[in-house]
């Protein structure tokens, strides 16, 4: 039964270590010049395996921290329906909602995109790794689609495994999604799903 994390702050389990050494492979060929982190602990050191494959050192930045879920961290899904029944159906209806008294999902989008922002700025032409959260891709990606929430962010999207990898490409100002959760890396590997 998946828990939601938001920010909780567990290590990794041996399967996730084993999903960071995957996705550290499959990064090692590629021109990354900069790597940075939400602080963390379930990406801090899936970034540290990462970093130790590709020679860099991780750089924290806490605006990529998950959604902050409040009191339904640790909760399975049930658990929350039963606890918020009325905050929890707003949530499945894509309605602005402090989940467990926590962070907006606007409030998480502009302190990502915020982050993103500036790391772009900072280098210029690199190709940059960010080790971050579900709910952090889920909202660059509406930045990317200009879309800030509801069902059309979510629509037509595979599971976000963990480690997934998405790729955003950046030219002349504007941003393009070139790959969107991509799990091939994990193929032969058991399913973990990442809950916000």
């Amino acid at each position: 039964m998946r828990r939601w994390q938001g920010q909780a702050d567990p290590p990794l389990s041996e399967l996730g270590r084993v999903q960071a050494r995957r996705v550290a492979e499959r990064l090692r060929t590629e021109p990354i010049t900069a790597l940075y982190t939400s602080d963390l602990r379930r990406a801090s050191e899936t970034a540290r395996i990462i970093g130790e494959v590709l020679g860099l050192e991780a750089r924290p930045e806490p605006r990529l921290r998950e959604l902050d879920l409040g009191a339904w961290a640790g909760l399975t899904s049930e658990e929350i329906a039963v606890c918020f029944p009325e905050q929890f159906q707003a949530w499945q209806e894509h309605k602005a909602v402090r989940p467990g008294g926590g962070e907006l999902f606007d409030e998480m989008q502009q302190r990502a995109v915020e982050a993103l922002q500036e790391i772009v700025a900072a280098h210029p032409g690199e190709t940059i790794c960010l080790v971050t959260h579900g709910g952090i891709v889920y909202a660059l990606r509406g930045y990317v689609l200009g879309i800030r929430r509801g069902s059309a962010l979510f629509e037509g999207l595979p599971h976000n495994r963990n480690t997934a990898i998405t790729v955003l490409r950046f030219r002349d100002g504007s941003a393009a999604i070139e790959l969107l959760m991509d799990a091939r890396h994990l193929e032969d590997i058991g399913d973990q799903v990442a809950e916000m």
